[in-house]
Parts: structure tokens; C-alpha cells; sequence
């Protein structure tokens, strides 16, 4: 798998996000989510291709317990057929939402959140989950379960070296 990604985060009153996320845009691990949140009224839109796939999102934490993510997939896998020949790449919306049914206080209790991605679209890529995220300081731990395209459990940590470099 290739994966590039280029984030920009718009963080109010020069808060910083310890936050990374997800190759669709959502915060999360490479494909899938963490039970943490942006700062309230944090945001963050970018690009990312990771082979199949390119992601455009916008990213935005509306209150401190919800985020919702939008963007456009583009598959270079499945064209788009006019007149008998491939005239372009197939391209997908999508908007996903999280929501945080507990924020950690302390490492031993973890935060928890529920959500789903491509809520609303053609729902290529739909799945419903429920994750818990640990936290210690610049470490994270991450499992859940998901449905559809996340198929089952997954698990995932994450190590923030410095405010640049976020290690998967």
C-alpha cells in the first residue's frame, strides 16, 4: 500500500491537536477510528491517496462530543464507462459522524465513541463501530468493532514523537 497524506489543521485560540487521522479524514489510525476527538471548534481538511484510493475531506468537531467528516473518494480501480470506453476515475461522497459517549479523565479508563462512515452517499465504503481509546502521555491504544467495511475487530496504537511526527 502506497500512502501519502497532506493535513492541514485550523485549531481556535492556538489550541494544539494532538489529534492525527484516519486516510479518510476522520481522527483515527491509517483505515480506522479512535474514540478521540478534535478540540471544540477544531477542524482539518486534506488530501490523502493511498492506492486505490484518493480521499478530499473536511473534517470539523461542531460540539466537543461530535465530529463530522465529508469528502469525495476518488477509486482509480472503477472507471466510469461513456460511449464503450473509460473516460474518467469513479468518484464517491460521503459524510461520516462520531460521536464521544465518554472522555477519558486518566490512562486506566478509556474514552469511547460510536459512529459510522458513509452515512449518506452511495455507501460504497458504510460501516458502523464502537471504539476505545487509552491514552498515556504521547501514547495511544485503539480496538473496536466495526461492520460492513471495517469487518469485525481491529486495533491499532499510536505514538505522537513530536508535535510534527505522529508514529502508526
Amino acid at each position: 500500500m502506497i500512502a501519502v497524506a497532506l493535513v492541514v489543521l485550523c485549531a481556535p485560540n492556538g489550541a494544539v491537536a494532538s489529534i492525527s487521522t484516519a486516510n479518510q479524514g476522520f481522527v483515527g489510525l491509517w483505515e480506522y477510528p479512535t474514540a478521540e476527538m478534535p478540540a471544540d471548534g477544531a477542524g482539518h481538511f486534506g488530501l490523502t491517496y493511498a492506492k486505490p484510493y484518493s480521499y478530499y475531506y473536511l473534517s470539523m468537531a461542531w460540539l466537543p462530543w461530535l465530529e463530522i467528516n465529508g469528502r469525495f473518494t476518488l477509486f482509480d480501480n472503477i472507471g466510469v464507462i461513456v460511449n464503450g470506453k473509460r473516460e474518467r476515475d469513479y468518484m464517491d461522497k460521503a459524510i461520516d459522524a462520531k460521536v464521544m459517549l465518554h472522555r477519558s479523565r486518566n490512562w486506566y479508563m478509556p474514552s469511547v465513541a460510536v459512529g459510522g462512515t458513509d452515512l449518506k452517499g452511495t455507501e460504497l465504503m458504510k460501516a458502523w463501530y464502537g471504539v476505545a481509546t487509552w491514552r498515556r502521555d504521547n501514547l495511544a491504544f485503539s480496538m473496536g468493532y466495526g461492520t460492513d467495511r471495517l469487518n469485525g475487530f481491529f486495533a491499532g496504537a499510536s505514538w505522537n514523537v513530536d508535535d510534527w511526527l505522529t508514529l502508526k
